[in-house]
């Protein structure tokens, strides 16, 4: 992660770059003593999911509502100003307590 960073702050694209850092659901390694990964515990719930968007997020915090991986493809249309048709989800902007302009791709944060 951290060369990735370096490069894009090198071109200039790191402020203007949305980075998603998430995980699959995560594998029980004899937790509750099973060895699988479809069970609704929390070391196989809670995965990372970090997002980083120097453009629209002021500052890191944590989240304590939840999101969903489905809910990535609704993000990256918002975030791009396009339609996300059949996709599942919701946009994870307004979560991050960002604003749209109506018509517009040009964003502004309330943090």
């Amino acid at each position: 992660m951290a060369s990735i960073l370096q490069a894009l702050a090198h071109r200039g694209a790191l402020a203007n770059t949305l980075i998603v850092f998430v995980s699959d659901n995560g594998f029980l390694w004899g937790e509750h003593r099973l060895s699988a990964k479809w069970f609704p515990y929390e070391e196989s719930v809670r995965v990372p999911f970090v997002v980083r968007y120097d453009a629209l997020i002021a500052s890191a915090r944590r989240e304590t509502r939840a999101a969903l991986g489905i809910d990535l493809a609704p993000t990256f249309a918002e975030v791009a100003g396009v339609a996300a048709p059949g996709s599942e989800g919701r946009s994870l902007l307004s979560m991050l307590g960002v604003t749209t302009s109506p018509g517009a791709q040009t964003f502004s944060s309330s943090r």
